[in-house]
């Protein structure tokens, strides 16, 4: 079987006529495959594939459609002034949704790479490396999170920092900021006005502590210095989710019978 592109034979170019001139351009197949191999490269979760921001699911929740524009717009003129987003809310409210969504966006729409890391995840290949058997090295680890266009740090205070696990994470922190590189860090752990002014009290995950008594003053600073902060909260996103595929279905069987009247 030839896999061959018809258009440009396997050259990855073909030309057109601009002008009364020959020009030539990338195939159309070649940007295909680039954009496939970034976004095989950005290590977005089997779960989180299909989480683009078209599909992101507000539920007619004027907050959400409100923070929905804002991420729009931030990435129209991305990467503008170098600075990330700070998404927080309680568990289940899309925070993890919007950020693959912009990982898709970034690549698909602009060819910037992009790496998506579960903080726990980071902390745990990293411990790996320490062992006397592992044929990885720490640098190998780190070194694609520190140099991507835009990294996605999700769930961050989800353990419990460390010194070593404040280090570490200053460590990337700072390179990223210092390279003015944009991150993008969702977390279920709210700030202080946050938790004392929300409506939505009952859904942040431990209550009593903050952010900053996750990951320490410094580094909660160093985060006000990188990233607009969006503070999300609504039902849980799932919820949201199986009410409208249920008002949908409502909606399409009763038009089904409006149908069947004679």
């Amino acid at each position: 079987m030839n896999n061959q592109c018809p258009f440009c034979h396997g050259t990855t170019w073909v030309t057109e006529e601009r002008n009364g001139v020959l020009v030539g351009r990338r195939c159309e197949c070649f940007i295909n495959n680039h954009k496939r191999r970034s976004i095989e490269r950005a290590n977005i979760p089997t779960r989180y594939d299909n989480c683009y921001l078209g599909n992101f699911n507000t539920g007619g929740n004027q907050s959400l459609i409100n923070i929905e524009n804002q991420i729009r717009q931030y990435l129209v003129s991305f990467p503008g002034d170098s600075r990330g987003l700070l998404l927080q809310g309680p568990p289940g409210v899309g925070k993890t949704h919007l950020a693959v969504g912009i990982i898709h966006y970034l690549i698909e729409d602009k060819g910037i790479p992009c790496i998506f890391c579960d903080f726990r995840e980071l902390l745990h290949s990293i411990r790996s490396t320490y062992d006397h058997t592992s044929q990885m090295s720490e640098n190998t680890i780190i070194a694609p999170i520190l140099s991507t266009e835009l990294l996605v740090l999700d769930e961050l205070g989800a353990e419990k920092t460390t010194q070593w696990v404040r280090d570490t994470l200053m460590f990337i922190l700072n390179h990223r900021y210092n390279q003015m590189l944009p991150t993008i860090i969702t977390t279920n752990f709210p700030d202080r006005d946050d938790l004392v002014y929300s409506s939505y009290r009952d859904h942040w995950q431990e209550q009593d502590e903050t952010l900053e008594d996750r990951i320490g003053i410094r580094l909660r600073s160093r985060l006000h210095e990188m990233c607009m902060k969006i503070c999300i909260e609504a039902e849980d996103y799932r919820k949201r989710t199986s009410q409208s595929a249920f008002q949908k279905g409502i909606r399409g069987r009763l038009e089904l019978r409006q149908e069947e009247l004679p």
